[in-house]
C-alpha cells in the first residue's frame, strides 16, 4: 500500500487522511495507490507502508507497519508503540502527524500491535481472548526484541540507528527496552509511561526482576496534571512516575513536564512537545 501525504498538512487533514486509510486499508490489497481527498497542497510525498510479522520468543506473532519513503540509503528507525487498549492506529490517527513527519525526515517507522491488542494475539496458553495479564504488560519487549531481529534483516534500515518511542503502556514498553537492550537501542521516547495493577498499587512495566537492566538515552514527557489510577482510591501524576523512571537513567536523559492536561498521544497536539521529540531524535539517533 502506498500513501501520498501532503507536506505539513494541519491536524485536522491529518485525521481526515487517516480515516480515508483506513476505509483503504479494509477495501483494496496492498497493493492499493492512496492518494487522499483533492486537496490544493501540490505534488505531496508517497510513502510506503506495509504489513508486516514477526514472531517473539515466547511464540507470539506480532503485527505491524513499516514506513518508508524513497531514501535509496539505509535510514534510522523508530519503533512506535501504542497504549493500552489501543494498537498501532493509534500512530496512524491521533499520532498521524508525527508519523509523517518522521517518515518527511527521513526515519523509518514500525508501528507494533502489543499482544493482544489489534491484530496481534495473546500467547497461547489455554486462556480465553483479551484477557490481558500482568505477564503481558511485563513481556512487552519480548515485541521490541522481535522487532529488532526483523529490522536486521531490512537493507532499507540501518540496525546500528534504532530508536523506540511509546505512549502511556507503549511509553513503559519503551523504557523497559532501553534497559534490556542498551546496546541495540540507541535511544527512547517515553509519552506518559505509567501503568499499575489496580488490584495491588503494584507498578508494572518498570524493568523489575530485570538483570542487567541499563536504560539511557531517554527522554521523558509528561503532563503535571495528568493523574494516573494507582489503585480503586489513589492516583498519582504522570510526571512523578517519568521522574521516579528518570533517576535509574543513565545520561543522557531529560523529563519535560508540561503543564496541560494531556495524556499519551494527545501530548502531540503541544506543539512545543511536537518540537521536542523531533529534536531528541536529531541528536540521538
Amino acid at each position: 500500500m502506498f500513501i501520498r501525504m501532503p507536506v505539513r498538512i494541519s491536524a485536522r487533514i491529518s485525521v481526515l487522511v487517516a480515516l480515508l486509510l483506513i476505509v483503504v486499508s479494509c477495501s483494496e490489497s496492498d497493493d492499493a495507490n492512496f492518494q487522499g481527498p483533492n486537496l490544493p497542497t501540490g505534488p505531496g510525498t508517497v510513502f510506503s507502508v506495509q504489513t508486516v510479522s514477526f514472531t517473539t520468543s515466547d511464540n507470539v506473532l506480532v503485527s505491524a507497519r513499516f514506513g518508508k519513503g524513497s531514501n535509496s540509503a539505509a535510514s534510522p528507525v523508530v519503533i512506535l508503540m501504542h497504549d493500552i487498549t489501543r494498537d498501532g492506529r493509534e500512530w496512524e490517527l491521533v499520532g498521524l502527524e508525527m508519523m509523517q513527519r518522521l517518515l518527511e525526515e527521513g526515519y523509518l517507522v514500525l508501528i507494533i500491535d502489543s499482544r493482544g491488542h489489534g491484530l496481534t494475539p495473546l500467547p497461547a496458553d489455554g486462556r480465553p481472548a483479551q484477557s490481558l495479564s500482568v505477564f503481558d504488560i511485563e513481556s512487552l519487549h519480548l515485541e521490541v526484541s522481535a522487532a529488532l531481529n526483523w529490522v536486521a534483516t531490512q537493507p532499507a534500515a540501518d540496525r546500528s540507528r534504532v530508536g523506540i518511542m511509546g505512549v502511556g503502556m507503549g511509553g513503559n514498553a519503551a523504557y523497559v527496552s532501553m534497559g534490556v537492550f542498551p546496546d541495540d537501542l540507541k535511544t527512547g521516547i517515553a509519552l506518559s509511561p505509567g501503568i499499575f495493577n489496580l488490584n495491588t498499587g503494584e507498578a508494572l512495566g518498570i524493568g523489575t526482576a530485570i538483570t542487567p537492566f541499563e536504560p539511557h538515552t531517554m527522554l521523558f514527557i509528561a503532563s503535571q496534571n495528568d493523574l494516573l489510577p494507582v489503585n480503586q482510591t489513589q492516583s498519582t501524576s504522570a510526571t512523578a512516575i517519568a521522574a521516579s523512571m528518570l533517576d535509574v537513567t543513565a545520561e543522557p536523559k531529560r523529563l519535560d513536564a508540561r503543564p496541560a492536561n494531556l495524556h499519551g498521544s494527545l501530548l502531540l497536539q503541544d506543539p512545543d512537545v511536537f518540537d521536542a521529540v523531533l529534536v531528541w531524535l536529531e541528536t540521538h539517533l
